[in-house]
């Protein structure tokens, strides 16, 4: 069995069969938990089996992989950026306040609903 290396990760361990772990990081390399796994024994062919949760984790990763660059307004983010480093961004507590005020309106309100 071939496992494909995708952009997105998640990151955490694996069972592998033989009781050994292999831990990654988001950019593929080997995790703390690597060295015992791969340490005399080859992993090609061993299986890999993932609880019902981690296979609906990794389905709605691939889903927000695909969605998600859209979510981002890069130019925005680079505008902020700007302002920072050059000390011109205004920030209004009253602004930031109401918002968190708000948040936790639509929060308490869906809760109750529920």
């Amino acid at each position: 069995m071939k496992i494909q290396q995708s952009a997105n990760k998640v990151t955490g361990t694996s069972a592998v069969k033989g009781g050994t772990a292999r831990t990654t990081n988001n950019a593929g390399a080997p995790g703390p938990g690597a060295a015992g796994a791969s340490a005399g024994s080859s992993l090609e062919g061993d299986a890999v089996s993932l609880s019902p949760l981690a296979s609906h984790m990794q389905a709605l990763q691939t889903q927000l992989a695909q969605s998600g660059a859209a979510d981002i307004d890069t130019a925005r983010v680079a505008e902020l950026k700007q302002a920072i480093s050059e000390g011109k961004l205004a920030i209004n507590p009253d602004k930031i306040a109401s918002g968190l005020i708000n948040s936790v309106r639509d929060l308490l309100s869906a809760q109750k609903k529920s």
